[in-house]
Order: structure tokens, then C-alpha cells, then sequence
């Protein structure tokens, strides 16, 4: 047995309905278990983990997911670029530039 808080290396085993992970160590200090290596984790896991699982039947959180990506378009296809530009080639006024350029990064 190792002498902190976590289980000997190999000593614990993680199963459910979608995943079965052994050879694992188990941190009793955070209560969780720690993945060994170069393991991914199941898809079927992550699904059933994620906030659609919990949200799903409420019609709210489809709009909001829908808003989110198009905001999140919008910042990286308009904003992001534009304060690249402004940056890179507004030589009027550099300080302007510079200020334009951290505004609009502090935006997105």
C-alpha cells in the first residue's frame, strides 16, 4: 500500500454501464479516480456526462446552444480578425491602434 492518500498504481478498477477502466489509482484525498495513460475516454461516456443529457428535454437549452455557436461565430470570424488588422496594419496612429487592438481582444 503506498503511504499518501492515493491507492498502490494498478489497485483500483472503474466500471459502469459504458466503461470499464483497470489499472488505475484511485486519489482518496479528491475522491476521484484517475485515469491511467494514453486512455480516451468512451463516447457513450461523454454523452451520458454531458449538460444534454440533463437539459435535453427542456426547449430553452437548444436555443441557447444555437445562440452560443452563432456568437461564437461571429467573435472569431469578425472581432478576432479585426483586431488582428487593426494591429498589424493601422500605421496612422499606432497608440490608437494598439488601443483599438487591445479593446476589441479584451471583447471577446
Amino acid at each position: 500500500m503506498s503511504t499518501n492518500a492515493n491507492s498502490a498504481p494498478g489497485s483500483s478498477v472503474y466500471d459502469s454501464s459504458t466503461m470499464y477502466v483497470g489499472d488505475g489509482t484511485w486519489l482518496a484525498s479528491k475522491n476521484t479516480f484517475l485515469l491511467p495513460n494514453l486512455q480516451g475516454l468512451n463516447f457513450a461516456t461523454m454523452q451520458l456526462n454531458s449538460m444534454s443529457s440533463r437539459f435535453s428535454d427542456l426547449p430553452q437549452y437548444h436555443r441557447l446552444i444555437i445562440g452560443h455557436g452563432v456568437v461564437a461565430a461571429l467573435i472569431f470570424l469578425l472581432i478576432v480578425p479585426s483586431a488582428i488588422f487593426i494591429a498589424r496594419f493601422y500605421y496612422r496612429n499606432p497608440r490608437l491602434a494598439l488601443r483599438l487592438h487591445i479593446y476589441l481582444q479584451i471583447l471577446t
